[in-house]
């Protein structure tokens, strides 16, 4: 993602948009942040927009919360759900710990699961309640390819609107996506 733009086009504003105020709300209840670090607000408000964002940063440069607070704001629009697809379990249980703590909605579904626990997650994208429906739902790259249940949840849920993206987070150690990437 690159922020700035074109030659021909002038520099946008992104404390300009109509969201910004909800942005920062969000930013300082829920994560308790001051302000963004580099380039995060235009990779956030390029989200928002609906737009394709590829971003790029060191460890630690805040990309999660580029994907994370979009994901809070845009249930709040039209109650959709965003897909996270990383392959490092330990990192997609702390972040789910951590967003669970901050009170975001927040699920995860992969193959070590008990079948109990992922049914349990799988109805609660369909249901539609604020608070019960999650906001972020954490999978592995795994389920994506060989579960038939996830692939036909991903189409209802098509149907009816009620995703509002897909991130593909750590995807460098996504082997089976390899140079293609």
């Amino acid at each position: 993602f690159t922020p700035e733009p074109a030659a021909h086009e002038p520099k946008k504003d992104f404390t300009k948009t109509p969201y910004h105020a909800d942005l920062l709300s969000v930013l300082r209840e829920t994560f308790g942040l001051p302000s963004f670090r580099p380039n995060q607000l235009e990779a956030i408000s390029a989200c928002m927009d609906g737009r394709d964002v590829f971003v790029l940063m060191p460890t630690g440069g805040g990309k999660s919360l580029c994907f994370q607070l979009p994901a809070i704001l845009k249930p709040r629009q039209r109650n959709a759900i965003t897909f996270v697809v990383t392959p490092l379990r330990s990192l997609m249980t702390d972040q789910v710990a951590a967003l669970l703590a901050r009170g975001v909605p927040t699920a995860m579904i992969h193959g070590d699961q008990t079948n109990d626990d992922r049914h349990q997650v799988f109805d609660s994208l369909f249901d539609k309640r604020k608070g019960i429906r999650p906001a972020l739902v954490y999978v592995t790259p795994e389920l994506l390819d060989k579960s038939g249940r996830m692939r036909d949840t991903l189409h209802r849920l098509a149907e009816t609107d009620s995703i509002a993206g897909f991130v593909a987070d750590e995807a460098h150690c996504i082997s089976s996506w390899g140079r293609s990437f």
